[in-house]
């Protein structure tokens, strides 16, 4: 199966610390120049020397995959950040999740936590890897990371913990990919977009507040025909409000400045 492209929108919240119940937001382009206007996060600005960012799931709506009834899904998100204790060193990471979930259903990772206090200086770089896994793949999945290392799958990723934690949970996302996403199985998204406090001309804005990625082969759907509500999108000109038949992934950023600890070691 051919990896499926995805579009990014920013949930436009009015000034609101969050998103009230039962309330539609629209969706902007994570592009649009107006969110150059946004604040970063709370205590910091464009100025700010080093960044920490948290990764939250709010919600992953499966709304068709290939296999038929129950699909086996493999959830990664992978990144890049500078090292806690020498951040002037760049380090992969990532953390995985695996669930059972049938189509037009959410997904069982409502609220995980993917990332937290990801250091960086201007961009943020996002995995996005769905993978509908062998129907037998589950067994072998869990018996593989559990003899790796039982807790890692079930920690946060931070950063601050240190370079050899992060080097470990990277690799058992990967190993368990290598092992189980391919072959019979199918790579849903493999996505890896960019997003930055200064960004390039038409590349996607970082700012504190909530994402929606969705699949858009066709790039014929614009965020701005989108609206938000409860965690979940549908489309904005349907008098009903149409619940929006695509996959889609929406995620919470939070930024925050760096411990000043951490950002004093900071020298490039």
């Amino acid at each position: 199966m051919t990896e499926v492209s995805l579009s990014f929108g920013y949930v436009k919240l009015d000034n609101n610390v969050g998103p009230n119940t039962g309330h539609d937001y629209p969706v902007l382009d994570a592009t649009d120049a107006s969110l150059s206007g946004l604040p970063i996060g709370p205590g910091c600005d464009a100025t700010t020397g080093l960044y920490a960012v948290t990764f939250q799931v709010l919600s992953l709506w499966i709304e068709d995959l290939p296999d038929f009834g129950s699909n086996e899904v493999l959830f990664k998100l992978s990144g890049q950040t500078r090292a806690g204790e020498d951040p002037n060193l760049r380090v992969d990471t990532a953390v995985d999740f695996n669930f059972r979930v049938p189509d037009r259903n959410r997904a069982s990772i409502d609220f995980a936590l993917g990332f937290t206090n990801v250091l960086l200086r201007n961009r943020l770089v996002i995995g996005l890897q769905l993978i509908e896994l062998d129907k037998d793949a589950s067994a072998y999945y869990k018996k593989v990371k559990d003899a790796i290392s039982p807790e890692t799958g079930r920690q946060l990723i931070d950063v601050l913990k240190g370079v050899p934690y992060l080097e470990l949970a990277t690799s058992v996302a990967d190993g368990l990919i290598e092992a189980f996403g391919k072959n019979d199985s199918d790579q849903v998204w493999s996505s890896n977009p960019v997003f930055a406090v200064r960004p390039a001309p038409g590349a996607p804005f970082l700012r504190t507040g909530i994402y929606v990625a969705y699949e858009n082969p066709c790039d014929d759907l614009p965020p701005a025909a989108l609206t938000y509500r409860d965690r979940r999108v549908r489309l904005a000109d349907s008098a009903e409000q149409a619940e929006f038949k695509r996959n889609f992934l929406v995620f919470s950023l939070m930024i925050e400045p760096a411990p000043a600890s951490v950002s004093a070691k900071l020298t490039s």
